[in-house]
């Protein structure tokens, strides 16, 4: 059956707007995990954490001038905690890359109708994924037939290739198929929840 598959490169850029503000001095920080131990499944409790996360910076608050990006200011988006044999690791996600992995999840979606497409999917000859700018790739795969170089080189494997380049060490977690709608759910809540609050919440405006 598909799974949820999380690669996290091991060398990751911290190129996201959120954590850039985080990591100021004078960052202020509300945090709200969406992960619920009622509604979610084990196996993503266990190895996932995602809380919606708001960060302003409270020597500089943002007005209401008129300016587009307050980005430097106030951010909005996603703390990914993923835990891996070698320990947990943390991702930042911004806000505007939430819409993208949920697209990829409609995706999903799409292919799960059509029995001869999720056969496909389900033989490793289509895959759906997102990148986010951390160094995090999610998406939905097959089953892995093989995870080293078999005799027969390449021709003996799955069209989306199953083996790891040795250049570009990455961490990979695969989840069962329930997960997938699991995780799904809870990045759309954490967006929901995102989308009704704003800084005037941490600064108790």
């Amino acid at each position: 059956m598909p799974a949820l598959e999380l690669h996290v490169a091991r060398i990751r850029p911290a190129s996201s707007k959120l954590r850039t503000l985080i990591e100021k001095p004078d960052a202020v920080i509300l945090r709200r995990n969406h992960c619920d131990m009622e509604l979610h499944s084990y196996a993503l409790r266990s190895r996932v954490r995602i809380n919606a996360v708001l960060a302003v910076d409270v020597t500089r608050p943002p007005e209401h001038d008129g300016a587009d990006d307050f980005s430097e200011q106030f951010c909005k988006g996603l703390e990914l905690w993923v835990r891996t044999a070698s320990g947990p690791i943390r991702v930042y996600v911004d806000e505007e890359e939430i819409a993208g992995a949920l697209t990829m999840f409609e995706a999903y979606s799409r292919v799960e109708n059509f029995q001869q497409a999720f056969s496909k999917l389900h033989r490793r000859e289509i895959g759906v994924t997102y990148n986010f700018r951390e160094g995090m790739e999610i998406g939905v795969s097959g089953t892995i037939m093989e995870e080293t170089m078999p005799e027969e080189g390449l021709a003996a494997l799955s069209p989306i290739v199953e083996l790891e380049d040795e250049r570009e060490p990455r961490y990979v977690l695969r989840l069962a198929d329930g997960s997938i709608n699991d995780f799904e759910q809870v990045m759309r809540d954490a967006l929901h929840w995102l989308e009704q609050n704003s800084y005037e919440n941490v600064l108790g405006a």
